[in-house]
């Protein structure tokens, strides 16, 4: 883990993703928001990203939370409309 953090089996690892569930929470999203879009993210993408973290927190760390949020958005919505 970051800063060098150790666990021991899968309480311990359940434990240790608890204490920095922030920071997995956004990797998370910003994995399969990268996935749904079907391209890299970008720098006007950070906000996207910050509104669905706040979202899926908000509804208490759902999965269902997180893939309603990231089809409901912008990029999401409006991807591929560009391509000619």
């Amino acid at each position: 883990f970051p800063g060098g953090a150790a666990f021991a089996g899968p309480e311990g690892l359940r434990k240790a993703m608890a204490a920095q569930s922030g920071l997995f929470v956004r990797n998370l999203t910003e994995k399969l928001f990268t996935y749904a879009l079907g391209r890299g993210l970008e720098r006007g993408d950070r906000a996207t990203v910050g509104a669905i973290v706040a979202r899926v927190e908000k509804e208490g760390f759902r999965m269902t939370a997180l893939i309603d949020a990231i089809v409901m958005s912008q990029p999401f919505q409006m991807r591929g409309k560009n391509a000619d």
